[in-house]
């Protein structure tokens, strides 16, 4: 659960009512294996640690709501500015992440395009700085290593990712999951 204590930002009011294409079904012929809805959300925490939007299948129109945020596209006062989701993970600015793990999928909903993901972003903190696909330079301002445990709702659509879902909890670093 995320909670406005420890987190920097947090909308929970964005949080009453599952989104109406989580609801929606995807016609049988269309549906792809469990295997593939796996495969295609394995592909964006690879983008991730890669730095690399276009190896993960977003939809043109792909929205990643964080907390209850909006993240991308972001607003135009957000540091990736209204850039894609593929787009954001191209910058490299997910640089300071360095492992996305482990990659856990309870539940795989085939009739609604639905993966549900539970993980934990590492942050070690010895990376000070990194520079980003434009040539920047982006100072890590956090001096000590910290967790973000992440669950995450991906909508899979026409072999694509449409929606992601996420709750992040800022967690004590190197912390692994209970179960």
């Amino acid at each position: 659960m995320a909670r406005k204590d420890t987190t920097s930002f947090l909308n929970t009011d964005n949080l009453k009512e599952p989104p109406p294409i989580f609801l929606e079904t995807v016609l049988a012929a269309d549906r792809p294996s469990r295997a593939e809805m796996v495969s295609i959300v394995g592909k964006y925490f690879d983008g991730i640690e890669q730095g690399n939007g276009d190896i993960v299948p977003f939809d043109k129109d792909c929205v990643r709501i964080e907390n209850g945020i909006q993240t991308c596209p972001g607003s135009a006062s957000s540091p990736l500015g209204a850039l894609s989701c593929g787009a954001q993970l191209s910058t490299k600015i997910f640089t300071y992440i360095q492992s996305v793990s482990p990659r856990r999928f309870p539940i795989v909903d085939e009739e609604r395009g639905l993966v549900f993901v539970s993980t934990f972003f590492d942050h070690d903190a010895t990376l000070r700085s990194y520079t980003l696909a434009d040539g920047r330079t982006v100072q890590q301002t956090r001096t000590a290593p910290w967790t973000w445990e992440i669950a995450e709702l991906f909508k899979i659509q026409d072999g694509k990712i449409m929606r992601i879902e996420a709750l992040v909890n800022t967690a004590p670093y190197g912390m692994k999951s209970g179960w």
